[in-house]
């Protein structure tokens, strides 16, 4: 029984020794990880200061810092993103020169809503809003609408919005100086896409086929003519992309030949024959999806919020 009670006080010396160590462990663990957070906080802190300082030096309407502040948080918790996101997003926007002031807000709650739709960082959404609204003359009004033809442009094809964000500009600047409608620009990406071209690939296609109606070849140019346009600018703002399209293939009758006496390029070639022919009930059928893309996009970021 001795020998009992001495094991069993030595069991209970070793457990207590061994509590007390999981316990300093454990206080140490803590005060690390609230280090750690105290730290991550003032970096944020510091950063966002930074940031909105930038903002300021760029924002005409010279809106409070505090009112900056406060919007931003408001965003951020409204949409889960961070605030650092949220404040460059807002430079973005500012910068390149869509908003200001206390308008910011709203067109940035518009991006946030593409940016939790489209899987994408809110930046990266003002980015391809920004871009689109300089290009094609829309105004920061037109954001939701903007975003809802993206939306479509992501679910129907095989393209992500932070890839929009960082080439759009290659396809938008010429489709702006042609007159083009976004959504057909955007049933383009889409119904190249589908098809399994990568979207660089198909934003080249689509700008080669840009460039030769901005500056045609001769056979264009005769063709042009033949109908009563003086340029491709003319003949696009008439007839629409799609209409110039069906034209140019009519004349081309089934012919690669014909096709590349008027476009000349091989990828602005093979992108014109990805958008015709065979193709051609693809095209139309995103280009309907696109033109009714305001429809179903308030459902869907309804659906996304709910389940955020």
């Amino acid at each position: 029984i001795a020998t009992l009670k001495y094991r069993l006080s030595t069991v209970n010396l070793e457990m207590g020794k061994f509590t007390k160590a999981a316990v300093s462990q454990t206080i140490q663990r803590g005060i690390t990880t609230i280090v750690a957070s105290f730290r991550n906080a003032w970096q944020e802190a510091v950063a966002l200061e930074k940031k909105l300082a930038a903002i300021r030096t760029i924002d005409q309407a010279e809106l409070p810092f505090q009112s900056w502040v406060v919007g931003l948080r408001e965003l951020s918790d409204q949409f889960g993103a961070g605030i650092l996101d949220q404040a460059e997003a807002a430079y973005q926007a500012l910068s390149n020169q869509v908003v200001t002031g206390a308008n910011a807000f709203g067109f940035l709650a518009e991006a946030n809503k593409l940016a939790s739709t489209g899987l994408s960082t809110s930046t990266d959404a003002v980015k391809l809003l920004a871009s689109t609204i300089n290009a094609f003359n829309y105004n920061s009004y037109s954001a939701n609408k903007i975003a809802a033809i993206f939306f479509k442009t992501v679910e129907l094809g095989r393209v992500k919005i932070s890839d929009l964000s960082d080439s759009f500009g290659r396809i938008a600047v010429p489709a702006g100086i042609l007159g083009l409608k976004l959504e057909e620009v955007n049933a383009a990406i889409a119904a190249l896409t589908i098809q399994g071209i990568k979207y660089n690939v198909a934003a080249t296609q689509i700008s080669g086929i840009l460039q030769k109606l901005i500056r045609p070849m001769e056979a264009t140019t005769k063709l042009l003519r033949e109908h009563g346009f003086a340029s491709g600018q003319a003949a696009a703002n008439t007839l629409s992309f799609t209409g110039l399209l069906q034209l140019m293939n009519k004349e081309a009758d089934n012919s690669a030949e014909s096709v590349g006496s008027m476009l000349g390029r091989v990828r602005a070639v093979n992108g014109f024959l990805g958008l015709m022919r065979d193709n051609a009930k693809v095209y139309i059928k995103a280009l309907q999806q696109m033109e009714a893309a305001q429809d179903t996009y308030g459902k869907k970021v309804k659906l996304v919020m709910e389940n955020a």
